[in-house]
């Protein structure tokens, strides 16, 4: 029984009661019409999943969930009410999704990244936070004529969470620091202590361990690609036209 068509492709109450089961949830219509779009690019460029990768995408799924025998892959799918062929189908859009996410041209991804550089730079920080900008200049000065150890002064007086681990925050990007902290930490060099910053908490002094420059690495054009394909299912989404059956 057909209840919803996306794009033209009708939709049967069983599909979405299915997704309902699997997905646990009611707010279904995102991911069919992510799987019709899926879909229909594919076609349009020609892209498959052959038999090979739908095996292999049931073997890693059956190790994943401790499926070892079929009997238990079998009760596995009876319990949720999926049948093979449904199995089948989500298997196929996974792979039809990361072929898609793989065909973007690098041409985009490095364009993407000549944007968008600066803010995947990456510094890693020491934190030391304490309630009066007094004793905050006073650790400076120690800090910088003294050359005292930031880490042993972190755990002394500093009241942030990081204190036990003597301040250390780890890899943080631009993006996810305060724009006057952002600025401070990418003009300094490694070892240099900033500050101090005033915020909630009180006054914090951040040490630059090490700078990471943001380059096109295998992480980050993976990473570009999977922003830059989101993008392109919430467009497709935006626009798909969803039409309901009349009861």
């Amino acid at each position: 029984m057909k209840v919803l068509s996306i794009n033209g492709k009708d939709i049967s109450l069983r599909q979405l009661a299915q997704k309902v089961r699997t997905d646990g949830r009611f707010s279904v219509l995102l991911p069919l019409i992510e799987q019709v779009v899926i879909e229909e690019y594919a076609a349009e460029k020609n892209i498959i999943a052959s038999d090979e990768e739908l095996q292999q995408a049931f073997d890693n799924f059956r190790k994943s969930q401790g499926l070892y025998a079929a009997k238990d892959t079998e009760l596995w799918m009876a319990e949720r009410g999926i049948s093979l062929d449904e199995m089948e189908k989500e298997l196929e859009i996974k792979i039809l999704a990361e072929k898609i996410r793989d065909s973007i041209p690098k041409e985009a991804v490095e364009r993407y990244f000549a944007e968008n550089k600066s803010n995947m730079d990456a510094a890693e920080l020491y934190i030391l936070t304490v309630k009066e900008q007094e004793v905050a200049m006073e650790l400076l000065a120690q800090l910088k004529e003294e050359e005292a150890d930031f880490m042993v002064l972190a755990r002394e007086y500093s009241i942030d969470e990081k204190a036990k681990q003597g301040g250390y925050i780890g890899m943080i990007r631009r993006p996810e620091l305060r724009a006057d902290i952002a600025s401070a930490v990418f003009g300094a060099e490694p070892g240099d202590v900033a500050g101090p910053f005033e915020g909630d908490d009180g006054y914090s002094l951040i040490m630059v361990n090490a700078l990471y420059p943001a380059g096109l690495d295998e992480n980050n054009e993976k990473e570009i690609r999977n922003i830059l394909y989101n993008r392109f299912l919430a467009d497709a989404e935006q626009k798909a036209k969803l039409e309901w059956a009349e009861e």
